[in-house]
């Protein structure tokens, strides 16, 4: 049985659905879809960006936590 309710606006919200096209959309792309797709973008002459390497996360998050327990001591002298 599908989970639905109303939202605030008055329209009815699906939240299977909802779950199912965010695992549709988190889902990787095929193989066959992705050369397709740079196949037609070359030939309508759209360039395709090159990612943009992202920064460590984990490396931010040890960072955050040993200034917040740096931070704790300090308040607690």
């Amino acid at each position: 049985m599908a989970k639905k309710a109303r939202s605030a606006r008055g329209e009815v919200v699906d939240f299977d659905l909802l779950a199912i096209k965010q695992q549709l959309a988190l889902a990787p792309v095929p193989v066959g879809v992705d050369q397709r797709r740079k196949f037609i973008d070359e030939k309508d002459g759209i360039k395709t960006k090159t990612p943009i390497p992202q920064a460590p996360v984990i490396g931010a998050l040890a960072m955050a936590s040993h200034a917040a327990d740096i931070s704790a001591a300090a308040i607690k002298e």
